[in-house]
């Protein structure tokens, strides 16, 4: 009975559209993790993990065999990652970035199922588990800023059932038939008050700080409320019943646009108050460009929500559709930082003085000279004849 089930649920995993995309999107969102500096491969993985977990799993059913379903929809995911390390193999940050997004995986797929027999709405779990994910890759990234090599799944674990306690307790202490959700209602606006006085107007350089603490606000807060709508997902019958009733299947993907357009008002205003209070026009632009990167983002992903629900899709789908965009952009983007991190080959006629090859050193006859270049100070080894007309002159070095 029990081998029978689990082939039931891995065939009905299989049919699900978001299996097959959150598999797709976490395997390249794997190798362009590996592309990445030591420092920030960690905590990204950890954020690849948690949101393929997230897409993949969806809004699970409040039943008490939430862990073997959560479970079935988790391979996914995780099979994409280890994937990624087989392909990335040669590599020798492969198969350590491959295991700290199953494991992210696995915690996510763990929070998500303990949140479920709790009868927790899935927007409100599907929230906090995202929440935990960042939380996690925060102290996976201060752990490694400060120089302590600590083991990724520890952080998850202890982000993930840590969150998930505390909406428990948030949860039941709420008025009753108040509606839950994963942040405080006041949490994004004290959040975009403080970043936009540290990143706006105390530290501008640091501006890049907001428009990630506004996208990561839209993705956990916003987009699972406004595709999961505080419901549980059903079959298509459901679906079908609840567009009948609803008017149509538009009419749900436009109450979607206006939660994600309201949230986009919340963290849009502040640039919009710093470009207005900057004393020049220069100063002025960081802030619009940012106001337009959060209206935009929000955009694309109430059109890709619209758009999955009038298709006849689930809302689970549609938040896969939604997150895995997130990981294709992200996906990108780690791709074209690697290709333009790439060093810069030295011109002709300059050589690397290198320690540990003999070859590359000066002789006793030859005179030392370096050039300050881009990749740093350049030997250019001087021949006897060089060495002994410019003794008392300084060599010149080209800037190139």
């Amino acid at each position: 009975m029990g081998r029978r089930a689990a082939a039931v649920r891995l065939r009905h995993a299989a049919r699900r559209p978001a299996s097959w995309l959150a598999m797709v999107a976490v395997a390249p969102a794997t190798l362009a993790c590996c592309g990445l500096s030591e420092t920030w491969r960690p905590p990204a993985a950890i954020l690849v993990g948690a949101i393929g977990a997230v897409a993949a799993v969806g809004g699970l059913m409040r039943t008490v065999d939430a862990a073997s379903w959560a479970a079935a929809r988790a391979l996914w995911p995780a099979a994409g990652a280890g994937l990624a390390g087989l392909v990335d193999a040669l590599r020798s940050c492969g198969g350590v970035t491959s295991a700290t997004v199953i494991a992210a995986c696995a915690t996510t797929t763990a929070m998500l199922a303990v949140q479920a027999r709790a009868a927790a709405p899935p927007a409100t779990a599907s929230g906090a588990a995202l929440i935990a994910g960042v939380i996690a890759a925060g102290a996976a990234a201060v752990a490694t800023l400060t120089g302590v090599r600590v083991a990724a799944w520890p952080l998850v674990a202890l982000a993930g059932w840590g969150a998930a306690a505390a909406l428990l307790v948030v949860r039941s202490a709420a008025r009753p038939g108040a509606v839950a959700t994963a942040v405080p209602p006041g949490a994004v606006m004290v959040s975009a008050l403080v970043a936009m006085v540290a990143c706006l107007f105390l530290a501008p350089e640091w501006s890049w700080g907001y428009a990630a603490m506004a996208g990561g606000w839209l993705l956990v807060d916003a987009l699972p409320r406004a595709a999961l709508a505080y419901g549980m997902d059903g079959d298509a019958a459901r679906c079908r019943l609840l567009a009948t009733a609803t008017g149509g299947q538009w009419r749900r993907g436009r109450a979607a646009a206006r939660l994600l357009a309201a949230s986009a008002a919340v963290l849009g205003w502040p640039p919009l108050v710093a470009a207005a209070l900057s004393g020049t026009v220069a100063s002025g632009t960081r802030p619009l460009a940012i106001a337009a990167a959060i209206a935009a983002a929000a955009g694309v992903l109430a059109a890709l929500v619209a758009a999955s629900l009038a298709a006849g899709g689930s809302r689970d789908t549609a938040l896969c559709a939604a997150l895995v965009a997130a990981l294709a952009a992200f996906t990108v983007g780690a791709t074209v930082r690697d290709r333009g991190s790439e060093p810069m080959e030295p011109p002709p006629g300059l050589m690397l003085s290198n320690p540990a090859d003999p070859a590359t050193l000066l002789g006793p006859w030859e005179e030392p000279r370096f050039c300050q270049c881009p990749r740093g100070v350049v030997s250019c080894p001087a021949s006897p004849v060089s060495a002994f007309r410019f003794r008392s002159v300084p060599p010149r070095c080209s800037s190139w």
